[in-house]
C-alpha cells in the first residue's frame, strides 16, 4: 500500500541582507529536494510520478471557500517530481491568461524544467466549479517562459548578491478552455491600491488514491510602498509589495488583480517574516506570454 512518508511546509524568512531562506519541518534529511519550491510538499513511497499523476487527474479537484465566489480563471496546480525520499507532490496556485495559457511562479516548476518549450506533463491544472462551468482538469504541455530565480539549492536560499528576484512562469496547456482568461495590465501598482488575490489553500491530507483538494480563498488587501527602500516606491518596479492578504505556502503563483478594473497585474510569490511584508512579481516588468518580447519601462531594471 502506498503510504504518505512526510510533508514539508516551507515559509519564507528574509534576512537583513535581503536573502530568502526556507524553513522546513522534516523527520529526516532530503538531500535531493529542490528547496526552491516555496510550496507544501508531501512524499510518497512505492509509486512513480506517472502513477501519481494519472490518479491525481481523476481524484483531485479545487473547490471554492465561499460558494460561487471563485473566478473561472483561478487555478490550482499539482506538480510531481522524483526525489530520494519518494515522489514529491507539491501544490501551487495559478491563473488563466489565454485560452490555453496559465500564469504561476517559476518556483512552482521543477528546476530542470524552467526552459522554453520544455515538456511539463508532471504538472496538472484544476479549475473550480462555477455557475457556468463544472470542475475541470487540464494537463500541462510545455513551458512558455520561466524566470531564473537564482537559488542555491543546497542551502535553499536565493542568491544574496541579488535583490529579490521576479518569480514567474507561463505554461501552455494540452488543450484550450472556453473559460474567460484574465486580462493582463502592464500599468503596475500605485501605493495603497486595493487588490484581490484568489489563492489556493493546500490539502495536507490527500486520499490514499492521491486525491488532493485545494480550496480557493479570496483575499483582499492593499499595496504598500516601502519608503525606506527606493526599490519599492515605483509603480513599474519589478516587484509589488502588499500587506494583509494572508499569504501561506500553497498560495504561490496566484494572480494579483486590481479591484478597480479586475485586471491581473502581478503574481503572488511570497511573504517576508519581517520588513517589507508580502510581495509578488509586477507584470509591468514581464514580457507578454502570448506575443513575447515587448518594450519595458526603464524602472524595470533597477527600480530607480
Amino acid at each position: 500500500m502506498n503510504a504518505l512518508k512526510k510533508y514539508i511546509l516551507f515559509s519564507i524568512l528574509i534576512t537583513a541582507v535581503g536573502s530568502i531562506s526556507f524553513i522546513g519541518c522534516s523527520s529526516e534529511k532530503n538531500d535531493s529536494l529542490n528547496l526552491d519550491g516555496l510550496i507544501p510538499w508531501q512524499y510518497f513511497e512505492g509509486a512513480s510520478v506517472k502513477d501519481i499523476i494519472e490518479k491525481a487527474k481523476v481524484n483531485s479537484k479545487v473547490v471554492c471557500d465561499q460558494s460561487n465566489d471563485c473566478p473561472e480563471a483561478a487555478a490550482y496546480l499539482i506538480v510531481a517530481q522524483k526525489t530520494s525520499s519518494g515522489v514529491g507532490v507539491g501544490q501551487c496556485s495559478g491563473f488563466l491568461v489565454g485560452e490555453d495559457i496559465i500564469g504561476t511562479n517559476s518556483h512552482c516548476v521543477v528546476a530542470g524544467q524552467r526552459n522554453k518549450d520544455f515538456a511539463c506533463k508532471n504538472i496538472l491544472v484544476f479549475f473550480p466549479n462555477t455557475k457556468k462551468y463544472g470542475n475541470e482538469m487540464y494537463e500541462c504541455e510545455k513551458i512558455i517562459d520561466a524566470s531564473e530565480i537564482s537559488v542555491i539549492e543546497s542551502r535553499g536560499i536565493y542568491d544574496p548578491n541579488r535583490s529579490l528576484p521576479q518569480d514567474y512562469a507561463f505554461l501552455k496547456l494540452t488543450k484550450k478552455t472556453t473559460r474567460t482568461p484574465l486580462k493582463i495590465s502592464y500599468d503596475g501598482f500605485v501605493d495603497g491600491e486595493s487588490i484581490a488575490i484568489y489563492a489556493t489553500n493546500p490539502d495536507h491530507h490527500p486520499t490514499t488514491d492521491y486525491g488532493f483538494t485545494g480550496t480557493l480563498k479570496p483575499r483582499r488587501c492593499n499595496t504598500k510602498y516601502n519608503f525606506s527602500d527606493p526599490l519599492y516606491q515605483n509603480p513599474k518596479h519589478p516587484l509589488v509589495v502588499y500587506n494583509g492578504c494572508d499569504i501561506i505556502p500553497g498560495t504561490s503563483g496566484s494572480g494579483i488583480l486590481t479591484v478597480s478594473d479586475g485586471t491581473v497585474r502581478g503574481i503572488n510569490q511570497g511573504k517576508q517574516s519581517s520588513g517589507v511584508g508580502e510581495f509578488g512579481t509586477n507584470l509591468a516588468c514581464v514580457n507578454d506570454p502570448v506575443f513575447g518580447t515587448r518594450s519595458l519601462d526603464s524602472h524595470c531594471g533597477d527600480g530607480t
